[in-house]
C-alpha cells in the first residue's frame, strides 16, 4: 500500500481493472446483499465508459474485477456515467437509473437520462428537461458560469425528499445533482471548469440552484486553479463530504477533498489527496474521476476493512486505467475528521492523565 493525502493507501496491485479497452470515470456501488436479484449477484458493480459506451464490471472485494460481456445497451453519445440503485426501486419499481454526458451536445442539453431493472439492460433513454427559469446549462450569457457541461458528477436520493420540486429547499428534493459548470475560462473568477448544484422531484426534470457554481476553482497558484468537478458526494450523519477532480491546466491533475454542513457552501482541504507530481507511473499523466463509497460497517468483510473506498482513472501514455484506496478505520472516519493525528493525541492525553493521578501529593 502507498500513502495519499488524508490517510488513504493507494492498493499495491493498482490498477486494479485494466482492461484492454479504454476504462474511464468509474462509478462504483456497493450493496451488503448483492444488489437483492436485481441484475448479477456480486457485492461491487462498477460501471465506466469507453469513450464512448458504457460498460460493467463486477467485483466480490472491490479489488479483483470480472468484466460483464460487451458493451451495454447503446445509450446516445455516452461519456461520463452515474449510476444509482434503490432496492425498492425508486418507488416505482425501476432499480437503477443513470444519468450521463451526451458528448454531443455540450453547449445545449449535455445531461441525458436512463433506467434499468438489471443495471445492463438501459431503456428510456432521453434528454433530462430542464427549468425555463433555472437551466442547468444556459450557453454564452454572461456571466458563462453554466455556458457549456461535461454532464453529471454526482447525484444523490433521497426517498422521503418533496414530492414536488421544492424551490426553497434544494437539499430537500429526492433528487440532487452536482453537475459540471464549464465557462471554458470566461467566468469572472477565471475559472475553467466548477460544479453547480440542481434538484429534481423525479430525476427528469432539473432546475439549477442559484446564479453561480456552489464549488469553484481555488484561482492563484493553487493546484485546482481552474478546475473542480465533483465526482462522488456523499452524506454521512448529517454532513456532507466532496471529492472532486481538479487541476491547473486540466480537470484531470488530481483529486481534491471537501467539506459541507449543507451540501452548498464547501471547505476544501488545501492539498489533493492524490496528483499527477505524486511520482506513480500509471497514473502519472492523469488522476482523476474519484468514485467513492462509504459503509458504516466497513463493508463487512467483503473486502478490506474500511469505512471508505475510492475507484478513481489513471492515464500513462495511451492507457487509461481504475486504481484502488481505502482508508483504514483507525485512519479517517466520520466521527474523526482529523485521522490518526486526533487518536494519538487522545491517546496521549489519557496517558497523561492517568499519570498526573498517580502521581503523590
Amino acid at each position: 500500500m502507498a500513502a495519499a493525502s488524508g490517510g488513504w493507501l493507494e492498493d499495491s496491485a493498482n490498477p486494479v481493472f485494466d482492461p484492454v479497452q479504454k476504462a474511464y470515470y468509474p462509478c462504483v456501488l456497493y450493496d451488503a446483499n448483492k444488489f437483492s436479484s436485481h441484475g448479477d449477484a456480486y457485492y461491487y458493480k462498477m460501471w465506466y465508459s469507453t469513450g464512448s459506451t458504457l460498460r460493467l464490471a463486477y467485483s466480490n472485494d472491490g479489488k479483483s474485477w470480472v468484466e460483464q460481456d460487451g458493451d451495454l445497451s447503446v445509450l446516445t453519445n455516452l461519456n461520463h456515467p452515474v449510476v444509482l440503485f434503490d432496492v425498492n426501486g425508486f418507488g416505482g419499481g425501476i432499480y437503477y437509473k443513470v444519468w450521463y454526458w451526451d458528448s454531443a451536445s455540450e453547449y445545449s442539453n449535455p445531461i441525458r437520462y436512463a433506467e434499468s431493472s438489471d443495471g445492463i439492460n438501459w431503456v428510456n433513454d432521453q434528454a433530462i428537461w430542464q427549468d425555463p427559469s433555472a437551466l442547468l446549462v444556459v450557453g454564452w450569457v454572461s456571466p458563462y458560469w453554466f455556458y457549456s457541461s461535461y454532464g453529471a458528477g454526482a447525484v444523490l436520493y433521497n426517498a422521503a425528499g418533496h414530492a414536488t420540486i421544492n424551490y426553497g429547499d434544494p437539499m430537500g428534493n429526492k433528487y440532487v445533482m452536482y453537475y459540471d459548470a464549464a465557462s471554458q475560462g470566461y467566468a469572472p473568477d477565471g475559472t475553467t471548469e466548477g460544479t453547480a448544484l440542481a434538484f429534481s422531484a423525479d430525476g427528469i426534470y432539473w432546475a439549477r440552484y442559484g446564479s453561480e457554481p456552489v464549488l469553484k476553482a481555488s484561482g492563484g497558484s493553487a493546484w485546482d486553479s481552474k478546475y473542480a468537478y465533483a465526482w462522488s458526494v456523499l452524506k454521512i450523519n448529517g454532513q456532507y463530504e466532496m471529492y472532486y477532480s481538479g487541476g491547473q491546466l486540466a480537470s484531470n491533475d488530481g483529486i481534491g477533498y471537501a467539506q459541507s454542513a449543507d451540501g452548498i457552501a464547501w471547505t476544501k482541504q488545501v492539498n489533493p489527496i492524490m496528483h499527477v507530481s505524486d511520482g506513480i507511473t500509471w497514473r502519472s499523466e492523469r488522476t482523476y474521476t474519484p468514485s467513492v463509497v462509504y459503509d458504516a460497517n466497513q463493508f463487512s468483510s467483503n473486502g478490506d476493512t474500511a469505512f471508505f473506498k475510492m475507484w478513481y482513472t489513471g492515464k500513462s501514455g495511451s492507457n487509461y486505467a481504475i486504481g484502488y484506496a481505502s482508508t483504514p478505520s483507525i485512519l479517517v472516519t466520520p466521527e474523526n475528521p482529523f485521522g490518526v493525528l486526533a487518536i494519538l493525541f487522545a491517546c496521549a492525553l489519557a496517558f497523561t492523565v492517568v499519570k498526573l493521578r498517580k502521581k503523590k501529593p
